[in-house]
């Protein structure tokens, strides 16, 4: 009874208000357009070549994850940074974390290419590189324009 009146009061919601029917209009679009590409990767793509991209992809993100805390850390004291006219220190003080970043994750590529994961020419660990620095980057000035 308490899960009909949740979803009741949510569709009541939705009718009512515009910004919430455009963002559940672009989450639709988003799950149908992700289900649809995905079929047609997997019709189209090589299940070798898929399964190695889906590897380095997850390679990538578990080399990154060390900037994830940093989102936290900048989430929660950029306001205080700002608020003290500090705020380019701290934007420099992320900049030399992704500079850090960056060489964790050349180190990590550099172990996955030595132990054959993934990694099997110099061509794909330089492109795995600059997706983990693509990654650190997007993860720690995002969360700048969300603060």
């Amino acid at each position: 009874m308490q899960l009909f009146a949740t979803l009741t009061e949510l569709s009541r919601r939705v009718r009512k208000n515009r910004e919430v029917q455009i963002v559940v209009f672009f989450s639709s679009a988003n799950a149908v357009a992700t289900l649809v590409g995905n079929r047609l990767l997997t019709q189209t793509v090589n299940p070798h070549v898929l399964g190695e991209l889906t590897l380095l992809m997850n390679l990538a993100l578990w080399l990154t994850l060390p900037t994830a805390s940093g989102y936290a850390y900048v989430v929660r004291h950029w306001r205080v940074a700002r608020e003290q006219r500090a705020g380019w220190g701290f934007t420099f003080a992320i900049g030399w974390g992704l500079v850090i970043q960056a060489g964790i994750a050349a180190i990590g590529v550099v172990v996955y290419w030595w132990l054959g994961l993934g990694v099997t020419f110099w061509g794909s660990a330089l492109l795995l590189w600059l997706i983990c620095v693509g990654q650190s980057t997007n993860q720690a000035f995002d969360s700048v324009q969300v603060a």
